[in-house]
């Protein structure tokens, strides 16, 4: 079983063994992305240009260029690492102690 954005009854289901893993991605560089960009962007520079991976996403009209961050599958092996070390979770929120 599986479940998206680590959210605290995924991450207590972890640790518990009712769900294997999650996928996270990292709010702190979600947030300094898009800042970056909306700057850059505000500054003139051509959304083309900065989305220059290449990368689209199809939004049923047309191909719209866009980056794409990397996610981190969460497990109870990583869990520490990964959820409590950077602050998105506490250790008592997810341990339930």
């Amino acid at each position: 079983i599986c479940g998206q954005d680590a959210d605290i009854a995924a991450c207590q289901n972890i640790i518990r063994g009712y769900q294997d893993f999650t996928v996270y991605k990292p709010i702190t560089l979600l947030a300094m992305k898009a800042a970056e960009y909306a700057v850059r962007i505000g500054k003139g520079e051509g959304v083309e240009t900065i989305a220059a991976t290449g990368d689209t996403i199809d939004n049923g009209d047309s191909k719209i260029p866009c980056i794409l961050l990397e996610p981190e599958v969460v497990t109870k092996d990583n869990i520490d690492e990964i959820i409590i070390d950077s602050g998105f979770h506490t250790h008592s929120e997810v341990y339930m102690d």
